[in-house]
């Protein structure tokens, strides 16, 4: 009778256990918090950034940020931190102990080349040895253009605006006017060109604001930074400071321009502009020279031009 009575509790407990699980499931949803490992972690991390000890209805911003201000500083290499910025690196981490994983015979294609891109950037001895003459090469005609500050006789008269912004923007580098392609919110099957407004090197109010701090050791690092590239590619000494404080008063006239803008932003209208990239398309078709990938220059159409997706479709690189 008692082996019968044992069998017996056997065969009821993972019917018990599967009742009391759906029980405490049913008793979460019945109250509306969520206690999964996602949602403790979530609310640890809310729950350590904030100053219990302010009361909320006196200072709020204090309640809710105050632990995080006394426990965080900026980075000498950074203007700010936030939140995002701590998870993007923390993403970061994650994908570099992945990529550093030696090459296994699962790896897609995609991988393998993601893995040879990253241990070719990380040898740093090659890069050491061989990134003048690179970044020399790079600064020519052939490549994004010469640096004036490297040769005191360089004619602007010869430069090509448009070209030189193509170039750029071919290295992922949008100084004055920054792209990209979405679809349109109000209709999916079209994509949309969309143009935006750059900004300077530095946070902008770094160069609008003298009296900060801040200012005056991220502009004097700035300007370290320049001397010691420039001196590397071996420019003329004598000329070097007169040019780096125009690069400097450039950026500020630009900083000015750019919080200017900001401030009209509320008043700003965007509208969608056809582009016209047939066989008649003129001066439009210069335009498109500094957003279109300079390999697609000579097969341009509206459909291929705004739908980066179509070319991958077709199959091209």
């Amino acid at each position: 009778m008692f082996v019968k009575q044992g069998l017996l509790q056997i065969y009821q407990l993972p019917f018990t256990q599967k009742l009391t699980s759906r029980l405490r499931i049913a008793e979460r949803l019945a109250s509306g918090t969520c206690q999964s490992k996602e949602c403790i972690r979530a609310a640890s991390l809310m729950l350590d950034k904030m100053d219990p000890t302010v009361q909320p209805c006196e200072n709020f911003y204090q309640f809710a940020c105050g632990n995080y201000l006394s426990r965080n500083t900026v980075p000498d290499d950074h203007y700010l931190k936030s939140t995002i910025q701590t998870m993007q690196d923390d993403m970061y981490i994650t994908l570099k102990k992945l990529v550093e994983q030696p090459i296994s015979p699962n790896d897609t294609e995609a991988i393998l080349k993601v893995k040879r891109l990253y241990t070719s950037c990380m040898n740093t001895s090659s890069i050491e040895d061989g990134s003048v003459k690179v970044l020399l090469e790079l600064l020519t005609d052939y490549g994004i253009g010469e640096w004036p500050i490297l040769n005191h006789k360089w004619n602007k008269s010869k430069v090509d605006l448009e070209w030189r912004l193509a170039m750029l923007h071919v290295h992922q580098v949008q100084p004055f006017f920054h792209t990209f392609v979405a679809p349109d919110d109000r209709n999916s099957s079209v994509y949309l060109l969309h143009v935006y407004s750059g900004s300077p090197i530095l946070n902008t109010q770094y160069y609008l604001n003298t009296s900060d701090p801040d200012y005056v050791r991220y502009i004097l690092s700035y300007k370290n930074l320049i001397a010691e590239t420039v001196r590397l590619l071996k420019a003329q000494e004598s000329v070097v400071k007169r040019d780096i404080e125009s690069l400097l008063e450039f950026e500020v006239e630009f900083a000015n321009l750019r919080f200017a803008k900001s401030r009209q932003a509320g008043k700003v209208v965007s509208n969608a502009v056809p582009l016209d990239l047939g066989s008649n398309a003129g001066e439009d078709m210069s335009v498109c020279k500094c957003v279109v990938p300079l390999r697609h220059g000579g097969t341009l159409n509206s459909r291929r031009a705004t739908s980066p997706l179509v070319w991958l479709k077709e199959g091209e690189p």
